[in-house]
């Protein structure tokens, strides 16, 4: 207490005497008594107080309640006096009687200390009825509104709940809390105590006395809702317990497993946690008990140390083929425990059955007959005789159950059971003995030195699974060691002609019958599929791959979920998975092959902690980080080859290839190169030894990639290396014997032939991209595609080779988008001869049937068959671009006069204009100051831009700051284009009388500029005033959309307005009413239009109505104009169009879906999306996949589309309007209706059509319509 209390108290000690001649006494005792309570943590002043208190002779009532209250305190701190719970009570019943009227909060208090000496002195039966009594009339005179009846009801509830023994009682304290619950003026901390409250009665009522299931989910319910505010961990435990014992009801019957048990089973973990030893030894036995039911069959009998020898030894055999090993294990530990605690001899008899059915040592085995021993000898005269029988199983399950671990123990064994199977020849007991045999060669093939023993573990278990017929109760355990000693093999000794003779031998995929399957079936499933799987690696077999994968998928179908065989089977379908990506180089066979690496390791299955599983997942990553721009993967598989490398024998034969893959991609990832690493590695993928070795995909992509870091130095072996990689195959190892083979033939001076060989890398990368499942993965594939064009090109304009220039700038442009949309397949397939496989691709392309979704993701090869048969007809031009000649027809029929690729400088040279005329020419020139490299203004736009898109996603603020300074990089941006491209193209490009034509494809991020708004901003001149420019992702796409009839836009318009109507696009829906007014007053409109806060009569703007207004949709228009919002995203393939509904989004990824089925020829309509960035690329830029490039993709003759974000402006509109007004006059050019509109904007004595309404027409005079911010935005791609 603080020194003023002190001195208070003092001062008023010394005035009693005075207060008791002066005759105030009670009053000095009153405040006496205030002083030295009023320090809580004071006990001596306590002590006093109730002292002071219990002297008085004639005490208020007051008095007597307030020394209660404070014996009552003292008896909870330990100080208490043995008598003080008596006086308490007996001052309240005093105070009770004084009070005449029955007071609620002395009947309350009397209550509380009734209960207490109940609890201090058990049982303490009178006491709690007669607070019970004082409750019920606490309750009578307590009104419905009385704040303290919860109260009330509640504690009535705790005390008529602790004295029931049946039904009635249970129910009347439920129906106190019920009523509890009801009340409003239950807080919410009182509200959860109470519903705490109720879930435990509810739960003692069902335990007890049985329960519907409905009320099991309510005690549960409340129960885990009120756990977490518990705050004595002795509640916890209790309230754990409950809610496990709860759970382990509703599971049902007492055996067998179920969810709901492996639920209760958390929850005694969870008990288990908690720190205070009370209740630890039965919640050990309550989980050791749950575990052990959990493992053995429904059927089991309820009294588990009633078990004889044959029913103990089938029920061991089950569980543990069903996974359930390391359960029984826990089982075991937790009942010893228990048991240990307890002294029970029930429970030690219990954890030694446990123990023996999961026993697979000799200690093992011996501990469990120890604790059996001790506890039937405890055991009562009538369980001995049913227990005893356990002892003899021991001694079997021990026989079984040891495996020597040295080579030297396992020889041994080996040579006893060799004895032992030559005296069985014949005996039926044969193939069982073989079984052994198999299993000690197969654990010993693991061993240094041992190869022999691989092989014949093969032979043995091979003899032994033939002599087992269908239902024989080791033929699955057999299969099962037959695919690890398989696997081992393929460590071991790669030999072809013993996988053969496996495969032979073991079943088919299609060998099983689904509707009757036994549970060996997962085990012939995982070790035939095992076999395939590793001969499909050694003879590149798509069909061994195949059946490998289905065969791994019914095994993974027929175990259960807890399966101890789970995860290697798993890893072993992973393994296969990255085999069969290392034969054709599609990415979806290693997303696969990742995703269930991912499932082995969320689940925590036991394989994740061996060798094999980190050497396969660490070559999937590096195969899979050879793709990706940043360096996380290649980390991880960095991580996981050095934990495999520590544990695989010395004498495995990859062990070399493991070490030079880690220094090879260490060097990766630092940047650095090693050129002696460089050689080490085509040293070893040159080696015939290693064949079946897993990593040598790895081993040539590093080698790739090391090889471009290097920049040109190639090793001396690389000498060798293209006529090897030719055996190889697939398209993996081509592209980098191709690309070697052009550097050498480059060193030799020998330009010409590196070109061609850099061609045959391009074709090969090419492949590669078209195989591809997804737009995402073929725009992974494709990364590194422009670089290499760029420089082959570079090279051969050095060798003065024009046509091959072209081709391999064409091999690079756009191979993602044109692995997408190869149009036509269906038809170049039948002129290939290929008429099933046209078939089977109409099938998929119009959607028809799909399989379901098997357990494992098998990926579908169709795409891969498919061009791969169209690669061997060299007429079909899918891997060949589009030569000269044909590029010049397109132009002339298009009206183009060049066609020209803007290369930025490289390491190979400075920027370049390469030109393609109309006349078939080909020339070019330099361009010293195209560099748009760091620091540069294309970087300096980029990375304004960049801002502005972070933060309309939200990671950012300051939009308007963001705004302001991308302004002035666009500025600076058109200037520099102006001055370092734009105006030397035009020198070369312009035609007396008249505006040129040209189509631009820029390289690289070239592809940000604006290049039809280089000039001079200050002057306002720019280049779109004096040349038509139309952009291409490449030639190739050029070609096929000027195939393409244009159709008439008013035939059949389309006008989309403000589809979302999330924000008001209120400029939006004033351009396309004065576009549907102006010139297309018969159009179909779909979204929300000026005026109306709903739908037009033609309905919802959707994806799908939308879709079905493209080419070969329900209803084609001729013109598609789209007022709305769009999004680009890092993946090009997610970028999207926004429009109505839950599915609105509108994506590239589903454009190329419809653009795929598109034939070429026909007819096109013209798309306009006034929507933000439908033209532009975040990344991957020489890919040029936007949602223009796709939409022409899908059927479009022409697309206009914006380059960035745009504000709903009035400016956009009336540039719009102005747009079709333009076309008008020329419907089948929006690239020169886009020019003129663009260059009506920059003229400030422009005319504005009187037909535009007055309000547009006084904007149109008011705003700054030369702002290239709104102007420069949009191109036209197509015509």
């Amino acid at each position: 207490m603080s020194d003023d209390q002190a001195g208070q108290i003092i001062a008023w000690r010394r005035r009693r005497e005075d207060a008791r001649a002066e005759g105030w006494e009670d009053d000095w005792r009153a405040e006496m008594v205030a002083l030295l309570i009023g320090d809580p943590d004071d006990p001596d002043g306590a002590d006093e107080a109730i002292q002071l208190l219990a002297e008085a002779s004639e005490p208020t009532w007051e008095e007597e309640s307030a020394l209660a209250d404070l014996l009552l305190r003292r008896h909870g701190t330990g100080r208490a006096d043995p008598d003080d719970l008596d006086q308490a009570v007996e001052r309240l019943r005093s105070v009770l009687a004084r009070c005449g009227e029955e007071q609620l909060q002395q009947l309350l208090d009397l209550a509380l200390a009734l209960a207490i000496r109940a609890d201090a002195r058990p049982p303490g039966i009178a006491d709690r009825e007669e607070a019970i009594g004082c409750l019920e009339r606490a309750e009578a005179i307590c009104g419905p509104k009385e704040p303290v009846r919860a109260v009330v009801l509640h504690w009535l509830a705790v005390f008529v709940a602790e004295r029931a023994q049946d039904h009635p009682d249970l129910d009347r304290a439920i129906g106190h809390l019920e009523e509890a619950l009801g009340l409003d003026s239950l807080d919410g901390a009182g509200r959860a105590e109470v519903e705490g409250r109720l879930g435990d009665v509810l739960a003692y009522r069902i335990i007890h006395h049985g329960g519907d299931a409905a009320a099991v989910d309510r005690a549960i319910g409340l129960l885990e809702a009120g756990y977490d505010t518990l705050e004595e961990s002795l509640a916890r435990r209790n309230t754990a317990r409950t809610i496990a014992g709860l759970y382990d009801r509703r599971a049902g019957r007492p055996c067998g497993p179920a969810p709901d048990r492996g639920v209760a089973a958390g929850w005694l973990r969870r008990a288990l946690a908690e720190q205070p030893p009370e209740g630890a030894a039965q919640c050990h036995a309550d989980l050791g008990l749950l575990l052990l039911r959990q493992c053995l069959p429904e059927d089991t009998p309820e009294d588990l140390t009633k078990l004889g020898f044959a029913e103990a030894a089938a029920l061991g055999a089950k569980a543990r083929d069903q996974g359930a090993g390391g359960t029984l294990a826990e089982a075991g530990q937790h009942l010893g425990r228990a048991a240990a605690l307890t002294g029970d001899p029930r429970i030690r008899g219990l954890g030694a059955l446990a123990t023996m059915l999961s026993a697979r040592s000799v200690k093992e085995v011996q501990e469990a007959a120890e604790a059996l021993r001790i506890a039937v000898e405890a055991m009562p005269e009538k369980d001995r005789a049913a227990a005893a029988p356990m002892a003899a199983l021991l001694e079997a399950e021990a026989e079984t159950a040891a495996l020597p671990a040295t080579a030297e123990q396992l020889d041994a064994r080996a040579g006893k059971l060799r004895e032992a199977t030559a005296l069985l020849r014949g005996h039926p007991l044969r193939p069982a003995a073989l079984a052994r045999l198999g299993e000690v060669l197969t654990q010993r093939g693991e061993l240094p030195d041992g190869a022999d023993a691989c092989m014949e573990s093969c032979e043995v278990l091979t003899e032994a699974f033939r002599g087992m017929l269908r239902g024989h109760p080791l033929r699955g355990a057999t299969a099962l060691a037959l695919a690890r000693a398989v696997l081992n093999t393929r460590w071991r000794v790669p030999n072809r002609a013993e996988l053969d003779s496996l495969v032979e031998c073991l079943p088919a995929a299609d060998a099983l019958d689904p509707a009757n399957s036994l549970a060996e079936d997962a085990e012939l499933c995982a070790a035939s599929g095992a076999a395939r799987g590793m001969r499909a690696v050694y003879s590149s077999s798509r069909d061994d791959f195949e059946d490998a994968l289905r065969l791994l998928n019914r095994a993974v179908e027929l175990i259960s979920p807890g399966h101890r065989h789970r995860g290697w089977l798993l890893l072993l379908a992973a393994s296969v998975l990255t085999d069969r990506f290392s034969l054709d180089g599609d990415l979806q066979y290693l997303d696969a092959a990742l995703d269930l690496y991912a499932t082995i390791e969320k689940e925590s299955l036991a394989v994740m902690d061996g060798p094999a599983f980190r050497l396969a997942r660490g070559m999937a990553l590096l195969l899979r980080a050879m793709h990706d721009r940043g360096k996380d993967r290649l980390e991880r598989g960095i991580a996981d080859l050095e934990s495999a490398l520590a544990t695989v024998p010395g004498d495995y034969p990859g062990r070399d290839a493991m070490e030079v893959t880690i220094a090879a991609a260490r060097h990766l990832a630092a940047g650095t190169v090693d050129l002696a690493i460089l050689d080490r590695m085509i040293e070893v993928a040159n080696e015939t030894s290693t064949e079946l070795i897993p990593g040598k995909e790895v081993i040539m992509k590093l080698a790739d990639s090391l090889h471009r870091l290097a920049r040109g130095g190639v090793p001396e072996s690389a000498e060798t290396v293209t006529d090897r990689m030719e055996e190889f195959p697939g398209h993996y190892a081509q592209k980098f014997s191709h690309e070697v083979h052009a550097e050498q033939l480059s060193a030799r001076g020998d330009l010409a032939g590196a070109v061609r060989a850099g061609l045959r890398a391009q074709r090969a990368r090419l492949t590669e991209v078209m195989v591809q499942s997804a737009v995402g993965r073929g725009l992974v594939a494709s990364r590194e595609a422009g670089d290499y064009a760029l420089k082959n090109a570079k090279l051969a304009i050095r060798a003065g080779m024009p046509a091959e220039t072209v081709e391999a700038l064409e091999l690079g442009r756009g191979t993602a988008l044109h692995a997408a949309t190869a149009s036509g397949l269906g038809r170049l397939l039948d002129a290939a001869g290929e008429r099933a496989l046209a078939r089977e691709w109409a099938e998929r392309t119009t959607g028809g049937r799909r399989d379901a979704q098997p357990v494992i993701g098998i990926p579908d090869d169709l795409r891969h068959r498919v061009v791969l048969a169209l690669a061997r007809a060299d007429e079909n031009g899918l891997l060949a671009p589009p030569g000269v000649d044909t590029i010049a027809a397109a132009l002339r029929d298009g009206g183009f006069d060049a066609l020209i690729h803007l290369l930025p400088g490289t390491a190979e040279g400075p920027g370049r204009a390469v030109l393609i005329r109309g006349d078939g020419r080909v020339d070019g020139f330099e361009l010293p100051g195209l560099d748009p490299g760091p620091r540069s203004r294309v970087d300096a736009y980029r990375l304004a831009l960049m801002a502005i898109l972070d933060c309309l996603r939200g990671n950012g603020t300051d939009l308007r700051r963001l705004r302001r300074r991308w302004r002035i990089a666009l500025l600076d941006l058109c200037e520099w284009a102006w001055r370092v491209g734009m105006e030397r193209v035009l020198e070369q490009v312009r035609r007396p009388g008249r505006i040129p034509r040209v189509v631009l494809i820029p390289w690289g991020e070239l592809g940000l500029v604006p290049w039809h708004a280089a000039g001079l901003p200050v002057a306002g001149r720019y280049a779109c005033q004096q040349v038509a420019i139309t952009y291409a992702a490449s030639a190739r796409q050029l070609c096929s959309v000027l195939s393409r009839a244009p159709a008439v836009p008013a035939a059949a318009p389309l006008l989309v307005s403000d589809p979302t109507g999330e924000t008001r696009l209120r400029w939006c829906r004033t351009e396309c009413d004065e576009i549907a007014r102006l010139h297309y007053p018969a159009a179909e409109r779909l979204g929300r239009w000026r005026g109306r806060s709903s739908l037009t009569a033609s309905g919802e703007a959707t994806a799908e109505a939308v879709l079905a207004r493209l080419p070969g949709g329900a209803a084609p228009a001729s013109l598609l104009h789209l007022g709305c919002h769009a999004v680009s995203a890092p993946s090009a393939a997610d970028s999207a169009i926004l429009l109505h509904g839950e599915g609105g989004r509108l994506s590239v990824d589903r454009i190329l879906e419809r653009a795929a089925r598109e034939e070429p020829g026909g007819t096109g309509p013209l798309i306009v999306l006034t929507a933000c960035t439908g033209d532009l690329t975040e990344n991957d830029h020489d890919e040029s996949l936007t949602l223009a490039s796709a939409l022409l993709a899908a059927g479009a003759a022409g697309v206009v589309a914006s380059r960035w974000a745009i504000d709903d402006d009035p400016r956009t509109a009336l540039m719009m309007i102005m747009f079709h007004h333009f076309l008008g006059a020329a419907p089948g050019a929006p690239g020169e209706a886009l020019r003129r509109t663009q260059a009506w904007m920059l003229d400030p004595l422009r005319e504005i059509p009187d037909t535009i309404s007055p309000g547009l027409r006084r904007l149109a005079t008011q705003k700054n319509l030369a702002d290239p911010t709104i102007w420069a935005a949009f191109t036209a791609q197509g015509r």
